[in-house]
């Protein structure tokens, strides 16, 4: 559950093959990490990992894309089933398709 001084936010929309995903990094007076890192979350001011083994075809390996906005520029990688983005602007939105990976 979000809080009003988180500095990530984060909130998704699960389909039977895939998920979409929209992170949220609001970068002002009075926003910290500090619920998320105490939640174990592997966060700073400028990244945030995201754990989607929790998806019902994560086992079967999980591919990333950034859908909307296609035309700015965003860094962000998927190893095993960890997302990591990297917001470098203090207040950044990003919507990501998250879908198992088909081996062939």
């Amino acid at each position: 559950m979000a809080d009003n001084e988180d500095l990530w936010v984060c909130g998704g929309l699960q389909l039977e093959n895939k998920a979409y995903l929209a992170v949220w990094k609001r970068e002002m007076e009075g926003k910290n990490n500090d619920r998320r890192k105490r939640a174990g979350t592997e966060c700073t001011e400028t990244t945030l990992s995201i754990p989607l083994g929790g998806l019902p075809f994560a086992e079967k390996g999980i591919k990333v894309s950034c859908i909307y906005p296609k035309n700015e520029p965003v860094s962000y990688e998927v190893h095993g089933d960890i997302l990591t983005v990297c917001f470098d602007k203090p207040v950044m939105a990003r919507l990501f398709e998250v879908w198992y990976n088909v081996r062939g």
